[in-house]
């Protein structure tokens, strides 16, 4: 494979500007050798060439050029790939992407998940199996794997929708390091409880606060839980965060007109209302709602009416706007982009968790088993959010099943 691999990019793909081979394997490293003999000229013998055992593997990662973008072309074998080559993947900025072949399910699945956690990880573009093992346990799949791009997930609509549920049962389920959840209603009610603290002051904290996590984002993505109802707020939080890639959700109340003239406040979002203000009460916190119900229903009216939701449209625009400035004012980034900014729009009547998964005590790959009066599989819409961070084409094909 290692033979197959440099000799076949090297001819298919003339503009890398050099291949180097890295193996554990001193009879692949002895083929190369006397490939490179017949083959003058394919690649530099020498310091191109390594063979190394395999726990050092990602040392050698470590060690090549700083000055130009990488692609990783990687068998991982029936026992998968060391730790300690994950973690070079990981750490080596300048690689961009990962190509991984591999031939063992189980091994496959442990290294994904170690691929793709933590906020240096990568995301899924593309995966295909090939039944190169018949009759046997084996299936050989190749991964490609992007290194993962800043994302924004912006939540849109008022309290009680389930919007704080959403981003709980997702960071339940994504492998830890990815997502971090900013709650502003959280915020509020800790800065509004400190004595002597003003509505205006209190709001001017939270403000500067949200930008602060955005700017200061250590995760892949950040889900930034507030009403996020006005469109100049949302270009402003895309240019904070530096994400490339923008999810808008639109959490739309039942008999909602979406331009916001008119909307009754159903019964439901005052039950979750008040159930929420009761727990802050309980929890010695100054409610981020009025007490009173009717006052509740006032303040609901008030932030549905001043709600503008996005459509697809808007979200390309910012997004493309956002990454026209970003070419502008600076040629360099923190990592190599491995694909154009993207734009996602989700639409949902609310969302209640029907789930119970494993808490933080979880394994960093495992979870324990979805379980609920719902069924055994989260809703569809956790599944969206979870695909469009990390697979996007499983995310478009779960689209084309459900229209189909």
């Amino acid at each position: 494979n290692v033979n197959s691999l440099c000799f076949g990019i090297m001819e298919a793909c003339k503009e890398f500007g050099g291949v180097y081979s890295i193996t554990h394997c001193p009879l692949a490293h002895g083929d190369m050798v006397i490939n490179l003999g017949r083959m003058p000229g394919v690649i530099s013998e020498g310091a191109n060439v390594l063979s190394t055992a395999k726990s050092q593997i990602g040392d050698r990662i470590m060690d090549l050029p700083e000055d130009r973008d990488i692609v990783v072309a990687v068998t991982a074998g029936r026992s998968g790939l060391h730790g300690n080559t994950i973690e070079a993947f990981r750490r080596k900025k300048n690689i961009f992407a990962v190509i991984y072949d591999a031939c063992n399910n189980p091994t496959l699945t442990r290294d994904m998940c170690n691929m793709l956690c933590g906020p240096s990880g990568f995301r899924i573009s593309g995966f295909k199996s090939f039944n190169f093992f018949a009759c046997t346990e084996f299936t050989a799949s190749v991964v490609m794997l992007p290194r993962m791009e800043r994302t924004l997930i912006l939540p849109v609509g008022p309290a009680g929708m389930g919007k704080s549920s959403l981003a709980r049962d997702c960071m339940a389920v994504l492998p830890r390091g990815v997502l971090q959840h900013f709650e502003r209603d959280k915020c509020f009610t800790a800065h509004r409880s400190m004595e002597g603290r003003t509505l205006s002051q209190t709001k001017a904290a939270v403000h500067k606060e949200m930008l602060a996590a955005l700017s200061d984002q250590d995760t892949a993505a950040i889900y930034l839980d507030s009403s996020n109802g006005n469109a100049e707020a949302r270009e402003l939080y895309l240019k904070t965060s530096g994400a490339k890639r923008l999810i808008a959700i639109n959490f739309v109340p039942t008999g909602l007109d979406k331009a916001g003239y008119s909307c009754e406040v159903s019964s439901e979002l005052l039950e979750a209302t008040q159930r929420r203000t009761e727990a802050e009460l309980a929890q010695g916190k100054h409610p981020s709602f009025p007490k009173g119900i009717s006052a509740q229903r006032e303040k609901h009216e008030k932030i549905i009416q001043g709600i503008k939701y996005p459509d697809q449209q808007e979200i390309e625009e910012i997004v493309s706007r956002h990454q026209s400035t970003q070419l502008q004012g600076s040629q360099q980034d923190d990592a190599p982009s491995s694909a154009d900014s993207t734009a996602f729009l989700l639409e949902t009547s609310g969302y209640q968790s029907r789930t119970h998964i494993g808490g933080n005590e979880r394994d960093q790959c495992q979870q324990e088993p979805v379980s609920g009066e719902g069924g055994a599989e989260l809703q569809g819409i956790v599944w969206d959010l979870c695909c469009i961070v990390f697979a996007p084409p499983l995310y478009a094909l779960r689209r084309t099943m459900l229209q189909a």
